[in-house]
């Protein structure tokens, strides 16, 4: 979440050109791991859904275990990869970011996100309530 509350027009008037990259760079990874582990989670999850069972009953509840398994760690993993991959990136400007001691207020203040990333980490978060 400091990520995005990095790209706040309050707190983007306290990095300079060299941070503001640097804030991008890790959005950007943060976003690509997250979209592409809950895509592997979805199509894995479809697989688990559609695919041919064969007649053995116990193997087939052990191979879906297995499946939804590793459909939900994928879809937790998608949380947790990106900020850890990303994290040396905006440390330093996090904490800028706390130190400055501003407060944001979304509906007021606006941000410089693209809207795709808006409208999705917004449905993420909706989503991601469920569980």
């Amino acid at each position: 979440m400091y990520l995005v509350w990095l790209y706040y027009d309050k707190f983007d008037a306290l990095l300079n050109d060299k941070e503001r990259e640097q804030r991008d760079i890790a959005e950007h990874t943060v976003f690509k791991y997250n979209f592409f582990l809950k895509v592997f989670s979805g199509l894995m999850l479809t697989y688990t859904l559609f695919r041919k069972r064969r007649y053995s009953k116990g193997a087939n509840y052990l191979v879906d275990f297995a499946l939804l398994y590793s459909t939900s760690y994928c879809f937790i993993l998608s949380y947790v990869v990106g900020v850890h991959k990303a994290w040396p990136l905006y440390e330093n400007l996090a904490k800028k970011m706390i130190r400055s001691k501003k407060r944001v207020d979304i509906d007021k203040d606006t941000t410089l996100l693209d809207d795709f990333k808006i409208k999705y980490y917004k449905y993420d978060i909706a989503f991601s309530k469920f569980f």
